[in-house]
């Protein structure tokens, strides 16, 4: 009787402190980068945004900074996100201002592809309640238009927006909420 007494106690016990998992994501993320791959892959105009001086996770980060007033984007067409047309999605970051003298935007637009007018300019500021010297995840609901279609085009940038000293950002993820 004490052996299956103790077996009990010690798996209790080690349930306890193991680490607990991760909350599911909210939604259907549709797609995350952390620009680990891609050295390489992309034009040499944006390749000065892929930086190794900090980063969220990995190596490697967008850097945005005096001279450097966008980094690379991610686009793609709205209806490769799914076979529905998405109602709201998330769009999520980490970043990094090493003084107050850095103010990044996480830039988000939706581009009608045949005339080219914005139908969305949704910009995600860092520096508000920024912790300077730590990463610091934001993010916005963005609610689609019903101009949007299967063909608008979705960018996501970092800007500069007058920073006099470098911002980093990482981890950009896009999820699809409804």
């Amino acid at each position: 009787m004490r052996f299956p007494l103790c077996v009990l106690l010690l798996c209790s016990l080690l349930n306890a402190c193991s680490k607990k998992k991760p909350e599911a994501p909210q939604g259907n993320v549709v797609a995350h980068n952390d620009f680990e791959n891609l050295e390489g892959w992309i034009p040499a105009e944006t390749a000065g945004s892929l930086t190794q001086e900090a980063a969220h996770s990995g190596t490697t980060a967008l850097k945005v900074g005096p001279g450097l007033n966008y980094s690379m984007s991610y686009s793609n067409m709205l209806g490769k996100f799914s076979k529905v047309r998405p109602n709201k999605i998330r769009v999520a970051a980490w970043g990094l201002l090493p003084t107050k003298n850095s103010n990044p935007v996480l830039v988000t637009e939706l581009v009608n592809p045949t005339n080219g007018t914005k139908l969305i300019w949704e910009g995600i500021t860092f520096g508000k309640d920024q912790k300077y010297g730590r990463w610091i995840r934001r993010y916005a609901d963005i609610t689609l238009p019903p101009e949007a279609t299967y063909d608008t085009q979705i960018f996501v940038y970092a800007w500069n927006n007058g920073g006099i000293e470098p911002a980093y950002v990482d981890d950009l993820e896009i999820t699809v909420l409804e």
